[in-house]
């Protein structure tokens, strides 16, 4: 919006009225540019591909259909459900700072038509803003995904696991099914790793990544430097 601004600046002369009297009062109010540019720094830099994603949602939903899909199409999927609960969590945030920037222009409304103007739109759907951010709270786990930001990056693994629990339980059964067998499945691979160490003296790790999901992963030497043999169990010959 800016650089359109600047390329092709508006030539209707009431917009430029407008345009510099905001600009003279917020030279004259140090209070009042403090407290925009506060605003604006809790905005999200790509506010544009926020809203964006929204805009361009296909009309058969993020999944768009129910045919069986491919290794590529599923994780496509994952990338646009994962770029759709970011999009969700930004435009939360910027709900919820609308209340702080009509507070902040209130005071101006007589001194700039510009500020009126911004005044009254907030004014006029400041409940409908709420509501927004009650839907988004009531659907998202806003404590999960503050108190996994909190400690900080855990890998491709736990970002996955923090946007699988995103979503409140109870919203969506088969979201909630999904989540138990993923449990079920974490759980019988950390006690499977335990086995192979346990009767093998293997030193297993497990791994994540989003191209391959979970597997194991075995040092080609021991502790020792010398190269580490796969149990004779593991290969397996079958009658012709």
């Amino acid at each position: 919006l800016l650089r359109a601004s600047l390329v092709q600046p508006s030539i209707h002369v009431p917009t430029i009225r407008a345009r510099l009297d905001c600009l003279d009062v917020l030279l004259v109010n140090e209070q009042l540019r403090a407290g925009i540019s506060h605003f604006l720094a809790k905005v999200p830099m790509n506010f544009n591909a926020v809203v964006g994603t929204f805009s361009l949602q296909r009309p058969g939903g993020i999944e768009g259909g129910g045919t069986a899909k491919s290794a590529s199409d599923c994780s496509a999927s994952v990338n646009r459900i994962s770029m759709m609960l970011n999009a969700v969590l930004a435009l939360r945030e910027v709900l919820r700072l609308v209340p702080f920037l009509r507070m902040e222009v209130a005071p101006f409304t007589e001194e700039a038509a510009i500020f009126a103007h911004i005044h009254g739109l907030l004014e006029k759907h400041a409940q409908c803003f709420a509501d927004l951010v009650a839907s988004i709270d009531r659907v998202i786990d806003v404590g999960q995904i503050d108190g996994a930001t909190a400690k900080g990056a855990g890998g491709a693994f736990q970002n996955r696991m923090d946007e699988c629990y995103a979503v409140r339980t109870g919203m969506d059964r088969f979201l909630d099914l999904s989540r138990a067998n993923l449990h079920e499945l974490t759980l019988q691979m950390g006690a499977l790793m335990d086995t192979y160490a346990r009767n093998y003296r293997m030193r297993v790790k497990q791994r994540y990544n989003k191209r391959r999901g979970f597997y194991f992963e075995v040092p080609l030497r021991d502790d020792n430097g010398a190269p580490n043999r796969m149990p004779t169990e593991f290969l397996q010959i079958e009658p012709a």
